[in-house]
């Protein structure tokens, strides 16, 4: 029979991997850089971009996406039946891309001339939220919530003929994953209590109400994992005017070693050894092995030059998300022998993003950039949550180019996101008095319907190095 312990743990893992706030997907560098080429950043959009490069170039962007997002519950608190406070946060979201492209001075040596030679660093996928600890509108979804995947990505570029360039290399990812969370321990005994005695009446608010702050405890669960992919590009330039880019990044899985600690607090320790004497309920100490699934991401591109000073280039973004919507982790070592392996849902849909810009040069020094972009939601209204939350989002983006010597570029952007605001009226999260599934019990949690809202706003710059 499951104990107490193993049944908080269920729940515990699908909150540690199972949350995700508003995944960015956006196209990594600067307004600037394009599927086509830009600077050396261009590399993670195409790698075959690097034919566009002579020499050497390095290029750094950083950009901070300033978040605030606000959640109104619908329902009250199963406690004292009082409506919470909205809960607020407000989050700087970093972006950052280091990359550098060369020739390594091989270029008048015919064997070699044709070949490039990229590295970049990135951040291609972010997921997390960081609510205020004491907002108990969204107490027992996450105080913390984060989910970040870093890429090294080394590769080798060719340029076939003067039409035709082509590139491969590998992706190094690292995943990292942090949560912390309040487990509503009052649930989890009356969760107890009917396993115990499945032929008696079952309350999910008896012998305790639910979402008692003085039955809640400390969930922290933090893990750091490596993967390998392979990424490829293609570039086609028919004409001076016109060019098609297109490129894969293959994803990986990625296994995560898991440590998990949960503290219990002293009213639920002093009720079970009371009343349910046959439940273990020591100091939970876990570590596991969770299979994170970094998603394929497929993009492509077309540039056209209709002016000399004028260049429009559309693109578009695929990534794979419905691909991470399950996740395997494996218990290793516990405190207590009732922790089994666990399959945990993360339900996304595939994540499409588009984007057109225009990029009108001024004088030979100046440019200028406007870019609109697209990005649908990609989270069922059904699986809502103040941490697994996503919106349709529009942006608007403008940004200025300098180039302030021979050898240096540099740049400055600002995006506005427009985004409607979502009231969710059905979800698949509801108490369960009794649930006997690891899915049934990851559900279980105080009903996240409400109006979710958000704004963003993004500043960014960035500075290339050519040489």
């Amino acid at each position: 029979m499951p104990s107490l312990v193993g049944r908080a743990t269920t729940l515990v893992l699908f909150l540690a991997l199972g949350a995700s706030h508003s995944a960015q997907a956006a196209p990594i560098g600067s307004i600037f850089t394009t599927p086509t080429g830009g600077d050396a950043n261009s590399t993670f959009l195409n790698p075959a971009a690097m034919s566009t490069i002579e020499g050497t170039e390095i290029a750094f962007f950083a950009s901070v996406s300033l978040i605030r997002a606000q959640y109104s519950r619908a329902t009250p608190s199963a406690y004292d039946g009082q409506y919470l406070d909205q809960a607020r946060l407000d989050a700087p979201k970093p972006d950052v891309a280091l990359s550098v492209v060369t020739d390594a001075g091989l270029s008048e040596l015919d064997i070699w001339k044709n070949f490039r030679f990229g590295l970049s660093a990135t951040v291609p996928l972010l997921d997390g939220a960081t609510w205020p600890e004491d907002s108990r509108a969204s107490y027992y979804y996450a105080i913390i919530g984060r989910q970040v995947t870093f890429m090294l990505q080394p590769t080798v570029g060719y340029k076939i003929n003067r039409y035709i360039s082509v590139a491969v290399g590998m992706d190094i990812m690292a995943a990292w994953l942090a949560q912390e969370v309040n487990l509503d321990y009052g649930a989890k005994i009356n969760q107890a209590g009917c396993a115990l005695n499945p032929s008696a009446p079952c309350d999910a608010n008896a012998p305790f109400k639910r979402e008692d702050p003085s039955l809640t405890g400390l969930v922290e669960i933090g893990g750091l994992g490596w993967g390998l992919g392979v990424t490829g590009g293609l570039l086609v330039t028919p004409t001076p005017w016109l060019a098609f880019a297109f490129s894969v990044h293959s994803g990986a899985s990625i296994s995560v070693p898991v440590d998990i600690e949960l503290s219990i607090p002293q009213v639920a320790t002093d009720y079970v050894k009371e009343h349910l004497p046959t439940i273990s309920l020591p100091a939970l100490k876990a570590k596991g092995i969770a299979i994170n699934v970094v998603p394929t991401i497929i993009s492509a591109g077309i540039s056209i030059r209709p002016l000399d000073s004028l260049l429009v280039s559309l693109d578009m973004q695929w990534i794979d998300k419905s691909r991470t919507s399950i996740l395997d982790v494996s218990m290793q070592s516990t405190t207590t022998a009732m922790i089994a392996d666990q399959i945990l849902i993360k339900a996304l849909k595939d994540d499409w993003l588009f984007g057109i810009t225009g990029i009108y040069e001024v004088i030979p020094s100046l440019k200028l950039a406007l870019r609109f972009e697209a990005d649908p939601n990609t989270r069922p209204e059904r699986y809502y949550t103040p941490v697994s939350v996503d919106f349709d989002k529009f942006a608007l983006s403008l940004g200025i180019a300098w180039q302030a010597t021979r050898w240096l570029n540099l740049s400055v952007e600002y995006s506005h996101y427009f985004i409607p605001s979502k009231n969710v009226e059905v979800s698949n999260f509801k108490p369960n008095a009794n649930p006997t599934t690891p899915e049934e019990d990851g559900f279980d949690k105080p009903l996240p319907t409400g109006l979710y809202s958000a704004q963003t706003d993004r500043f960014g710059l960035s500075a290339s190095f050519s040489f």
